[in-house]
């Protein structure tokens, strides 16, 4: 992230500007959706699968898109076990839809 608050300008009206825009940068930048990702996947039923998320830090926020190609209705949960390096990956299960499904996960 850039820290604009950490330069100034010698006139009154130029450092009020900058000021006034390095606020409105700041706060763009701390907006959720900034950090966001969406990664398209797809899961086997009942099988372990890393899902790399490209953040580049261990995501806040993890949630699925309308299921694609389910037979039956199921759950998808991530797993959280410490086995996994969770700044480079998501480990997700998908249980009980009877067939591979698609997604499309935010991760943020």
């Amino acid at each position: 992230m850039v820290k604009l608050l950490a330069v100034n300008l010698p006139d009154d009206a130029s450092e009020r500007v900058r000021l006034s825009h390095a606020k409105a940068i700041e706060e763009l930048q701390a907006a959720p959706t900034i950090a966001s990702k969406i990664v398209t996947c797809s899961l086997a039923d009942g099988v372990v699968t890393p899902v790399a998320h490209e953040l580049g830090r261990v995501p806040a926020f993890v949630t699925a898109s309308i299921i694609r190609g389910a037979t039956a209705t199921g759950r998808i949960v991530e797993v959280r076990d410490g086995k996994q390096n969770r700044a480079k990956f998501v480990t997700l299960v998908a249980t009980g839809h009877g067939a591979t499904i698609s997604v499309d996960l935010l991760v943020r």
